[in-house]
């Protein structure tokens, strides 16, 4: 699916502006500050209907203003569509395609896209739950049913911790109260273990494939370690703290490199480096799981990267749609590219 025009209204720092995008190359162009990764984060709003800087939809609406809408039209095989996402402030938040409204695991099958940011980076050398989000995202976008398992596992999650709050030791009648939220969630959590599993063992295997193919002399991989119920002890343990020790929301996930966590080890340019292998795995495995090839973003990224690297990306991207955000155009690609200045 093609993005061909683009309309934001009050969203971060666009009143109302209208952008026009190529099938192939495009290169938004301006200096630091102009918002040229805030039309990168509407896109992937577009696609995923959440930002990947912020769970706060409040930020990011335009200053003075109480929401935003989001527009675009794209096209398949000569079909064209209309997407909207629209906030108008107190939690509605709406999705829809050709004006029908969606649920989020519907608007995720319909336009994939793949986001290398300088955020990333920050990601993976920073806390556990900021790589959790991401992957969280991430696998949503392979498998649109994940979404709606993270919801009802929140639910749960929220009912079992009300319940923790309101318990101060476990007698019988307590015990068999807490093991039925308990199986609820044991229940709820089990399909997102399942895809977290699969996703990372899929996206390990085309790093692998990817390394060798760059002549990478490295063992890079990411590591996932599941935050298990203990039974009586992790009951205890959530009654002592009033909410749930274990689960998803605890789920850990490790960047490696050569046996070193990157977090604890890596270099800005191995961080850089595990951030490239890693969305471009990504980026394989959706176009084989969608039989699709994904939108590609590039937040001011080439600036940072080797001569090499340059020329390997912008042969992946030749025969896809891209929009790349830079100060100045890159010469690597700069010829094949439709230029848009903010």
């Amino acid at each position: 699916m093609l993005l061909k025009k683009l309309k934001l209204v009050n969203f971060r720092n666009y009143k109302n502006r209208d952008f026009n995008f190529s099938d192939g190359i495009n290169i938004i162009t301006g200096k630091n500050g102009v918002g040229k990764t805030n039309i990168l984060e509407s896109i992937f709003l577009l696609s995923t209907s959440t930002s990947h800087k912020t769970n706060l939809k409040k930020y990011l609406v335009n200053r003075d203003e109480n929401g935003f809408a989001v527009i675009a039209r794209l096209q398949e095989n000569k079909v064209k569509y209309n997407f909207e996402v629209k906030y108008s402030g107190n939690l509605n938040y709406l999705t829809s395609i050709n004006a029908s409204s969606v649920k989020r695991d519907e608007f995720l099958k319909n336009f994939p896209v793949i986001l290398f940011s300088p955020k990333d980076i920050e990601i993976i050398g920073g806390s556990p739950a900021g790589i959790r989000r991401m992957l969280n995202i991430n696998i949503a976008q392979t498998y649109p049913e994940y979404a709606d398992a993270l919801r009802r596992y929140s639910r749960a999650l929220k009912e079992r911790n009300a319940l923790l709050k309101d318990l101060d030791r476990i007698d019988e009648k307590n015990r068999i109260f807490l093991k039925s939220f308990t199986d609820t969630l044991k229940k709820e959590a089990a399909p997102i273990i399942r895809k977290r599993k699969l996703f990372i063992e899929k996206i390990n295997q085309i790093i692998k494939i990817e390394s060798d193919d760059m002549n990478l002399k490295n063992d890079f991989k990411i590591d996932y370690s599941i935050s298990a119920y203990s039974g009586n002890a992790s009951d205890i343990k959530d009654i002592k703290y009033g909410y749930t020790t274990w689960g998803p929301q605890r789920d850990t996930f490790e960047f490696i490199l050569n046996l070193n966590f990157i977090k604890d080890y890596g270099s800005r340019g191995e961080h850089k480096m595990a951030v490239i292998l890693y969305k471009l795995a990504l980026w394989n495995y959706i176009a084989k799981k969608r039989k699709v090839d994904p939108l590609i973003l590039f937040d001011d990224v080439f600036g940072e990267l080797d001569i090499d690297m340059r020329t390997k990306i912008k042969e992946r991207i030749e025969n896809v749609q891209s929009v790349i955000t830079a100060t100045e155009i890159p010469d690597v690609i700069g010829k094949k590219a439709k230029v848009i200045k903010i």
